[in-house]
């Protein structure tokens, strides 16, 4: 890698789009110096078939200076494309992530089809505004211009985006080349609308979007080779987060761990790289068993691995021209199938599986779009797209390999000889629970952004009643929950329990199934005795619902006093425990064996005292609930005082060895695994204990 040298203010990478042959590889050259084209064939031929790289350096329009008199500066780097339809693969591989697009137009041809498919696949891909260049002009007269003008521009408004500045050129060699120059100041005003500078006083990071920079490195890689003395590169462009030299990354799809041994742009080295820059990146690992290729990522966090997509698909057909909104949408029906089958009323009756190719980042992943369903029957109202489009739907997408994906993401879909649709990733997983009717109530709400109302919506009606912000990494970026849930909570509608998130009249509707459940397991005499077990409780009202999240509801109503806690039984309110001084004799006996043992299964105890197994049962329970005794793993007693003695022993071997085994637990109480295994089983649901990868960790402390 090179050297470092004097690098850009701010860092923008552009994508080039345009027909075959309309000169977009001459242009970026006449622009940097460089020849895109770097494959032998590509120069022998003079076509483009992959991607190719450029890039310039432009001194902001503003003429703003850094703090020490340096003027600021834009970093400009180039995604050089195919044009030719049979290399359209590679075209989508170099546009995602791309804020801005250089568009290519022969002023002696104008918009040709594959313009108008570029431009379709920059607007599906979130792209609003271009700069244009119009080539060939010294092949035109004055009213050619004029009237390619006019289609081009109306090409771009057709698909809602802005055209930021036009220049006419020629890239003829010498004094014939004309238009580069004011082309160049074009670019650098494009740039400086999209992005001002802040203030003074940052050098690099000022123009970036914060939720860009905030977020875990995020490179979809476009090349890979090898570098003599170095090793793997791969370059592509940092579309999120940050990089630096000797920071751990990982390859995915494949789960490959890597490290940054060298960082590289525009031919200079760097300690750190941030979003928007065209990166090289040597990488370093000690098990190389992921062959590295075009389509992975590389990420310095987590992210959604999936093969099952939730996606908004807008269905434009496939235009030829764009010259009126009615010119083009005549050219749609004659050029090729729409994705909706022709005489179908509503996607719901499309049940059979459509092969498809989906696009997204820089992979090309072959699936099979399993089902449509229509937004208009909707309660929600669904947002207006700033694109005209045919058709707005729902649809799941089932790919035959993984994609690093998060939810509001764009992409693009094939299908079909010439079928392009497209639009934003809602889900990254599809969940049981989610029943298609529900998705149509969903969907608007992430289309339109309302990300308060989307994750309302989930909480009231997911499964698991209570849910941790790392559990919905399929609805929605981090950032955007850990603010929805803010603003929910600050809004009275979400409350937090146990580190868990939990809507107000799911945990009322909790609380009156738990009353109404125990209330009917104490009609039998038994439970009236011995009480409920809190867990019996749990898995009849809301059996999804962690633990912890339970255990908070419960003390909640112990305290209104409308049930009664002691340990892990319930009770009726207002029941009182007996003293130990009135039991009565058979559970006085009954305890006087359990003084005797360390633990004891109650099938044994039976036999012991000659006693039938329900009665048994029923003792013991009196005797839990006088504290005297504690049921151990349903189906083993123990004396209270023996728990306490071996919950010292826990104690003992955790200052000893920082890792609580069960062959240590058991040669401490001298008894056998099967009865060590109950009581760990018993310090595992009081959480004074937890597992862990070789044993188990003390929580909590004898008193």
């Amino acid at each position: 890698m090179n050297t470092t040298a004097k690098l850009p203010s701010v860092y923008f990478t552009l994508a080039t789009a345009g027909h075959v042959d309309h000169g977009k590889t001459s242009l970026i050259k006449a622009l940097t110096g460089i020849n895109p084209d770097r494959l032998k064939e590509e120069q022998e031929r003079q076509m483009t078939t992959d991607l190719g790289f450029a890039h310039l350096i432009l001194p902001s329009p503003q003429s703003e200076s850094l703090p020490g008199g340096e003027p600021k500066t834009f970093g400009l780097g180039f995604i050089d494309v195919p044009g030719h339809g049979k290399f359209l693969k590679n075209m989508l591989a170099g546009v995602g992530g791309i804020e801005l697009a250089l568009l290519v137009v022969a002023a002696d041809e104008g918009p040709m089809p594959q313009t108008v498919q570029h431009v379709k696949i920059l607007s599906l891909l979130g792209v609003r505004s271009a700069v244009v260049a119009l080539t060939k002009v010294d092949l035109v007269d004055d009213p050619r211009r004029a009237v390619v003008e006019t289609r081009v521009r109306a090409l771009l408004d057709r698909f809602g985006i802005d055209v930021l500045g036009l220049q006419f050129v020629s890239t003829l060699p010498g004094d014939k080349s004309q238009g580069i120059d004011k082309l160049k100041d074009a670019l650098a005003n494009a740039l400086a609308q999209l992005h001002p500078f802040q203030t003074p006083s940052v050098a690099s990071l000022e123009a970036l979007p914060a939720a860009l920079a905030a977020a875990p490195g995020y490179l979809p890689i476009d090349r890979v080779f090898a570098k003599s003395g170095y090793g793997t590169v791969v370059t592509g462009t940092l579309v999120e987060g940050t990089f630096k030299v000797g920071d751990q990354v990982t390859v995915e799809p494949g789960g490959m761990a890597a490290r940054i041994r060298g960082l590289e742009t525009f031919g200079s080295a760097l300690e750190t790289a941030r979003a928007g820059q065209r990166l090289a990146i040597n990488l370093t690992a000690k098990e190389n068993k992921l062959i590295l290729s075009r389509g992975l990522c590389v990420l310095g966090g987590i992210k959604n691995v999936t093969s099952d997509l939730l996606l908004q698909i807008l269905d434009f057909g496939c235009e030829s021209d764009a010259g009126t909104k009615s010119s083009a949408k005549s050219n749609t029906k004659s050029n090729t199938k729409s994705i909706t089958e022709p005489g179908t009323k509503s996607g719901a009756a499309r049940l059979s599986a459509k092969p498809v190719k989906l696009y997204h980042g820089t992979m090309e992943a072959a699936g099979a779009l399993r089902w449509l369903e229509p937004l208009s029957g909707s309660q929600a109202e669904v947002p207006s797209d700033p694109v005209i489009v045919d058709s707005c739907e729902i649809g799941h997408v089932h790919l035959k390999e993984s994609v690093v994906a998060s939810p509001g993401d764009r992409y693009v879909l094939r299908y079909g000889d010439e079928g392009i649709a497209g639009g934003v990733i809602l889900l990254c997983q599809k969940p049981r629970w989610l029943t298609r009717k529900m998705l149509v109530e969903l969907a608007p709400y992430l289309i339109a952004g309302d990300f308060n109302k989307a994750l309302s919506f989930v909480l009231q009606r997911h499964p698991g009643k209570a849910l941790a912000l790392g559990e919905l990494g399929w609805l929605m970026r981090p950032e955007y929950l850990a603010a929805s849930f803010l603003n929910l909570e600050k809004a009275g509608q979400v409350e937090k329990l146990s580190g868990f998130f939990m809507a107000p009249s799911v945990k009322e509707a909790v609380k009156e199934k738990t009353l109404s459940s125990l209330k009917n397991l104490l009609k039998s005499e038994e439970a009236q005795a011995g009480g409920v077990n809190l867990e019996t409780v749990r898995r009849l009202a809301a059996p999804h619902l962690d633990r912890r999240v339970m255990q908070d509801i419960i003390k909640e109503l112990d305290h209104a006093g409308l049930l009664v806690r002691k340990d892990d039984k319930l009770f009726g309110p207002g029941s009182v425990s007996a003293p130990s001084s009135e039991l009565d004799p058979y559970t006085a006996s009954i305890k006087k064996l359990l003084d005797q043992v360390l633990c004891l299964e109650l099938t044994e105890l039976a036999k012991q005292s000659n006693s039938d197994p329900k009665k048994v049962k029923l003792a013991v329970d009196k005797l839990a609930k006088s504290g005297l005794a504690q049921i151990i793993n349903y189906d083993f007693a123990s004396s209270s005082k023996a728990v306490e003695q071996a919950h010292f022993k826990l104690l003992k071997i955790w200052q000893e060895k920082k890792d609580i085994s069960p062959a240590d637990f058991r040669d401490e109480l001298a008894t056998t695994r099967k009865y060590a295994l109950a009581l760990l089983a018993y310090f595992d649901d009081h959480q004074i204990t937890r597992r862990t990868a070789s044993g188990r960790a003390l929580l909590k402390q004898p008193k």
